[in-house]
């Protein structure tokens, strides 16, 4: 009699960590590195989104190390920052029945609720928030943040390696929450493209992309002044047509 092989989940969290293990410890399931920052240019841009836009095989980790980058921005932080206020500030209260839960409300108003609000607003920035929920040693409600270069979105799996090609499916993981479109790229794309051209500005001395954006400048005044000259000719015919209207009607 044949017997079916069920696949056992592994159990327990996700243990993220480097190379190095301490003594008693099991190996990590995520094996993080260094990000790779400050590597913008043209070339670094176009290579990573092709990469992170690839069909069968998708890789993010260079383009999510740019991300990393431009997240050093000062404006760009102090945006996303006072959208994170503006966030953790939001009253928020479960009722069953009708009637407030304390257990529930208790772990609402607590750190590890602020800081999960705001990784899960990041998944508008990044495309997606992937996190692990457990219990700590005293019985309180945690969880992990799950490296995003280390997630592969489209097939839900868990990369051991940046680079992998394959993983686990986090579904053999328990308490797993993954939020968002998992194929959005543009808000942070963009900025990382605005960024690249800012340093390819400061590297060439202003000439090259300077003539661009002027040329770019120029040609939206050519056009608006050509569109504020129609449509002042067509206020100076209506005007034209409305006095014309007007003799006819004191004439007769």
């Amino acid at each position: 009699m044949n017997r079916k092989k069920k696949n056992s989940p592994k159990q327990g969290k996700i243990i993220q960590g480097g190379m190095l293990v301490p003594q008693g410890m099991r190996q990590p399931d995520i094996v993080l590195q260094m990000p790779e920052i400050f590597m913008f240019d043209m070339n670094a841009y176009m290579q990573s989104v092709k990469a992170a836009r690839g069909i069968d095989f998708s890789n993010r980790a260079r383009l999510y190390d740019m991300y990393d980058s431009a997240s050093l921005d000062l404006h760009l932080s102090g945006v996303i920052a006072k959208r994170m206020r503006g966030v953790t500030k939001i009253p928020i209260e479960f009722r069953r029945n009708g009637v407030p839960d304390d257990e529930i409300n208790k772990q609402i108003k607590s750190p590890w609720f602020k800081q999960l609000r705001k990784d899960l607003v990041m998944s508008e920035f990044w495309g997606f928030t992937l996190v692990q929920f457990y219990l700590n040693e005293e019985g309180n409600i945690r969880y992990d943040l799950i490296n995003r270069k280390h997630y592969d979105p489209i097939h839900r799996k868990l990369l051991k390696y940046q680079g992998s090609m394959d993983g686990v499916p986090i579904d053999d993981f328990p308490d797993m929450l993954s939020l968002g479109a998992n194929v959005t790229l543009v808000f942070m794309q963009n900025f990382c493209l605005l960024y690249s051209i800012s340093v390819v500005i400061c590297q060439t001395g202003h000439s090259f992309v300077t003539s661009l954006v002027c040329q770019f400048v120029s040609t939206l005044t050519m056009l608006e002044t050509k569109t504020h000259a129609v449509v002042s000719s067509l206020m100076h015919a209506d005007r034209v047509q409305t006095r014309h209207t007007s003799i006819q009607k004191k004439a007769s």
